[in-house]
């Protein structure tokens, strides 16, 4: 159809074949490196993050399910790259913390969770 779509992929460099009626086919490769909604997860895979509701309103939360202990920065990042929120976080086992983005702009936002030379990001929107 006109409207297919590919579910259950993650990040990554894909190679999308479009076939026509006539039997016309267009490639391309797309590289997606974030995804909207889903979950995050830390290097070692002992660590993952999710964030809800996307689009966010005047708050998001920050899931992590953890193995271990993990002593982090939150950081949320707007699309330039300034770092608009920090905080420390310490998460053991499955952990909710709340950040308020009322004072944050409508637009897509980038959380970052850093630990001890690991990272996991999640994008998100704020949607006032």
């Amino acid at each position: 159809g006109t409207d297919d779509t590919a579910t259950g992929s993650g990040p990554g460099t894909y190679r999308v074949t479009v076939r026509d009626a006539y039997g016309c086919t267009q490639q391309e490769t797309v590289e997606i490196q974030y995804l909207t909604s889903g979950i995050g997860s830390m290097r070692n895979g002992s660590t993952t993050i999710s964030v809800f509701p996307n689009p966010a309103n005047n708050l998001l939360n920050l899931v992590i399910d953890a193995q271990q202990q993990v002593n982090a920065k939150v950081e949320v990042v707007d699309l330039t790259g300034r770092i608009l929120y920090t905080a420390p976080v310490v998460a053991a086992g499955h952990y909710t913390y709340a950040i308020n983005t009322t004072n944050f702009s409508a637009g897509v936002y980038t959380l970052q969770l850093n630990a001890e030379n690991q990272s996991a990001r999640q994008k998100f929107i704020v949607a006032h």
